[in-house]
């Protein structure tokens, strides 16, 4: 199969043109077009993170997006701006490891230790 050339100052220019106009018709970032109902929520995501900051709870933010048209649960409400937040740092031990990681080496070194018989003897708790 061919491989298709192009005029490269043909095509650079009219890419030019085409972004020029893209900056007279636009705002970086804004989402235009068709979408679903999570693509609307991401288009107006600032406005909701304000209102919730501001103390409304999902099930009014619901009420106050619907339309004829457009209906959200509170729940699809409460789902998207939990998958907003961004992900918290695991907490560090002062040993520097991170909660939940396991110190493998230290577990092998531990259970070496036991099975030598070299374990502390606890007093009986009676």
């Amino acid at each position: 199969m061919a491989t298709r050339l192009y005029d490269i100052g043909r095509e650079a220019e009219r890419i030019r043109i085409s972004l020029s106009e893209l900056r007279l018709r636009e705002q970086p970032g804004v989402i235009t077009g068709t979408g679903g109902k999570l693509d609307v929520l991401r288009a107006v995501k600032d406005d909701i993170t304000m209102l919730v900051r501001d103390g409304y709870t999902s099930s009014q933010i619901a009420a106050a997006m619907a339309t004829e048209d457009f209906s959200i649960l509170p729940k699809t409400v409460t789902e998207f701006m939990s998958r907003q937040r961004p992900k918290k740092a695991m907490n560090k031990r002062p040993n520097g490891r991170a909660n939940g990681v396991v110190d493998k080496a230290a577990n092998r070194q531990a259970n070496a230790t036991q099975a030598a018989g070299q374990f502390e003897l606890k007093p009986d708790a009676f």
